[in-house]
């Protein structure tokens, strides 16, 4: 049975104590897993059953916290070398982006060009200044954790990141098992203040996540909520991309992404287009 605490959540929870709160009683992590431990020895649960609890109060722990800037997905944990930057000018716009403006961001480019970096850094800084970060648990009273939200590592606030092949994994599972479900995870992704969906090129359409993607897009399209995007190709090959040579789903597709481009008022940042060169 594996129940193991990753060393950088460790050290980050050694200089401020977290409780978790599981059926009425208040656990330190080491305590919760030792409690599990407990459960399955007495045959109370099974030991699958005890790694997804961890694995999600794990993850419950980290969503926590980032209100005190102490966490961030480890690939993009480290500070920026503007040096090694391969689009310095990129970057620049990507951080001029603001939010309150109702103004979405497309950041588009080839593989290693540092747009999702550039995202993230942008991100950070807006955790850094208002940080509301809970879990969908928390968000809708759900009395134990849900494995389906922690597999996919989703990070519930009012900020929500996640990589599109988790957000097509997620309505593929929930459209099979729990359509009532599915209806919630969107209506969810619908009220978050920002919506981040990185790499959405790596989505292929079907006609259950077309009518998914377009009712999420649509709606935060209608009521001016900002949305970001990573995509390695622009608008035309996106169209090209999401619908596959499905030509019924290309009508949805160019859809989607004319509202994503909010008919081209989106900052739209190009990360393939020759860097600047430095100022003297």
């Amino acid at each position: 049975m594996k129940l193991e605490i990753p060393s950088d959540l460790r050290s980050c929870m050694h200089s401020i104590p977290r409780e978790l709160h599981y059926q009425g009683r208040s656990f330190t992590l080491e305590a919760f897993r030792e409690h599990l431990r407990r459960r399955v020895t007495e045959g109370a649960i099974s030991e699958e059953r005890a790694e997804r609890l961890f694995a999600a109060w794990k993850h419950s722990m980290k969503v926590s916290l980032i209100d005190r800037h102490l966490y961030f997905p480890e690939a993009f944990n480290a500070s920026i070398d503007y040096a090694r930057l391969p689009n310095r000018s990129a970057f620049n716009q990507v951080m001029t982006w603001f939010y309150y403006g109702n103004q979405n961001l497309v950041a588009f480019g080839d593989t290693g060009t540092g747009k999702t970096r550039s995202v993230y850094a942008m991100l950070s800084r807006l955790r850094n200044k208002n940080a509301d970060s809970y879990l969908w648990k928390d968000k809708k009273g759900m009395s134990e954790c849900d494995e389906e939200w922690c597999n996919y590592g989703v990070e519930w606030s009012s900020l929500i990141d996640i990589p599109a092949t988790s957000l097509a994994a997620i309505v593929r599972k929930l459209s099979l098992r729990d359509p009532a479900k599915l209806s919630v995870f969107i209506e969810f992704l619908k009220e978050a203040s920002i919506l981040f969906i990185d790499d959405i090129t790596q989505l292929r359409l079907t006609d259950r996540l077309a009518e998914s993607l377009y009712d999420l897009i649509d709606c935060r399209y209608r009521e001016c909520r900002s949305l970001i995007v990573t995509s390695q190709v622009a608008a035309d090959g996106l169209v090209d991309k999401l619908a596959h040579g499905d030509k019924s789903l290309r009508i949805t597709a160019r859809a989607i992404v004319r509202r994503i481009s909010q008919d081209g008022d989106a900052l739209a940042v190009d990360f393939d287009a020759p860097t600047q060169p430095p100022g003297p």
